[in-house]
């Protein structure tokens, strides 16, 4: 779809070392040909509607990493999954399509299914915790580049509290209506 991928295409370089493939995650196989001769795989994809149940998400997130790790144990494949807090920062994409980004806007757009993954988060983790677009590229980066353990790496900066995110809201854009659940 041209329409999603066009600014892909315009990067620089892109029209040399980048290849667009069309695959389905629920279609087994469908990922062959675009991993075919790669010496790594990046699958930072999660096929879920979070907002219909959002306890579903971390099942499902939880459920692929689970398997990916033991299909790497299985077939003696080093696999190694990067547990992001909320990714925030600039988007390659012309449209606003970042769950992370929905999750933690919720205060403001008052979305509850939102608003319930963090306070989710919250109660796990005693906060909710953030990192930057560019730091989880550079996690992913230098995990593949230096020889590692197999295995789940953390990656997150920063955490705050759903009350200290709110009044940051408050403070930064007083005209907007921030809601507390």
């Amino acid at each position: 779809n041209l329409s999603k991928t066009s600014h892909l295409l315009s990067l620089p370089g892109a029209k040399e070392r980048l290849h667009l493939f069309t695959a389905d995650l629920y279609e087994p196989g469908s990922f062959d040909s675009a991993i075919e001769g790669c010496d790594f795989v990046i699958n930072l994809a999660t096929s879920l509607d979070y907002s219909r149940d959002p306890e579903m998400y971390y099942v499902a997130k939880t459920l692929a990493e689970e398997a990916a790790l033991q299909y790497g144990k299985d077939e003696g494949l080093e696999v190694v999954t990067v547990a992001a807090g909320l990714v925030g920062g600039p988007s390659l994409a012309p449209t606003f399509e970042s769950c992370s980004a929905f999750i933690t806007l919720a205060p403001i757009t008052g979305n509850q299914a939102c608003y319930q993954i963090l306070t989710e988060f919250q109660s796990l983790m005693g906060s909710i915790p953030f990192v930057h677009v560019e730091d989880v590229c550079n996690a992913h980066i230098f995990l593949m580049i230096h020889p590692s353990p197999w295995g789940r790496y953390v990656c997150c900066s920063n955490a705050i509290a759903i009350a200290d995110m709110a009044d940051l809201f408050r403070k930064r854009y007083p005209d907007m209506h921030v809601t507390a659940f």
